[in-house]
C-alpha cells in the first residue's frame, strides 16, 4: 500500500516539462587547493644525499673542486649547497685539514630546543644517506648523540673503514656573538 502512495504522489507532479524548474544553487567556493610542491620528500632527499655524496667524495682533496671565490684567509664560499642548507663554506686549504661547512635554519634568541625538530629531520636525511649501498666498502657509523648545556647538541658520523676517515657532524650551535642557535652540518676529516 505505501507502495501504491508514493506512486501516486510521484505521478501527481506532472510532467517534467510542466514543472518549474529549481533555481541552479550555488555551491560554496572551495579553498585554493596548496600549491604543488616543488618536488615530494623522496626527491628532495635524493638530491639531498646525492649532494652530500659530492661534499664527502671532495674531502679527499681537501674540497679544492668544491671552492668558489675566497671570503677570506684560507676560506671560501662552497660551490655546492644541498638542499634545505645555506651559506656553505670550504675552510682551510690544505688535506686533512679543510672542512666543508653548511649552514641550516637559525633562530635568534631563545633556546637550542627550539630548533631540535630541524635537527632530528636533518639528521634523519643524513642517517638515511649513509645507509645506502653505495657506500660501500665504507661502513658509516653513527655516534651517540650528544647535548650539551646551553642548548647546543652534535650527532657524527664516522666512517670505519680503513683508510683516511672523513666524518659528518651535524650540530646545533649557537653564536655567542650574534646571539643566535643555528644547524651546521661539516663534513672534514677524522684526524
Amino acid at each position: 500500500m505505501a507502495w501504491l502512495s508514493l506512486l501516486a504522489a510521484a505521478g501527481c507532479g506532472g510532467s517534467a516539462e510542466q514543472r518549474p524548474r529549481a533555481a541552479p544553487q550555488r555551491q560554496a567556493a572551495l579553498p585554493p587547493s596548496p600549491p604543488e610542491p616543488f618536488e615530494n620528500a623522496a626527491s628532495r632527499r635524493t638530491r639531498f644525499c646525492s649532494d652530500l655524496a659530492r661534499v664527502i667524495d671532495a674531502e679527499s682533496g681537501g674540497f679544492a673542486v668544491m671552492r668558489g671565490p675566497a671570503v677570506g684567509d684560507g676560506s671560501w664560499t662552497g660551490r655546492l649547497v644541498p638542499v634545505g642548507l645555506r651559506d656553505c663554506r670550504v675552510q682551510g686549504d690544505y688535506y686533512p685539514g679543510a672542512s666543508y661547512v653548511c649552514r641550516g635554519e637559525s633562530l635568534a634568541g631563545g633556546s637550542g630546543e627550539l630548533l631540535l625538530a630541524s635537527y632530528q629531520e636533518l639528521a634523519g636525511d643524513v642517517r638515511y644517506c649513509l645507509e645506502q649501498p653505495i657506500w660501500y666498502p665504507r661502513l658509516w657509523r653513527q655516534g651517540q648523540d650528544f647535548e650539551f648545556a646551553g642548548g647546543e647538541r652534535q650527532t657524527i658520523w664516522r666512517d670505519g673503514s680503513s683508510g683516511p676517515k672523513p666524518t659528518v657532524a651535524l650540530k646545533i650551535e649557537e653564536d655567542l656573538a650574534g646571539r643566535y642557535f643555528y644547524l651546521r652540518l661539516a663534513v672534514a676529516s677524522d684526524r
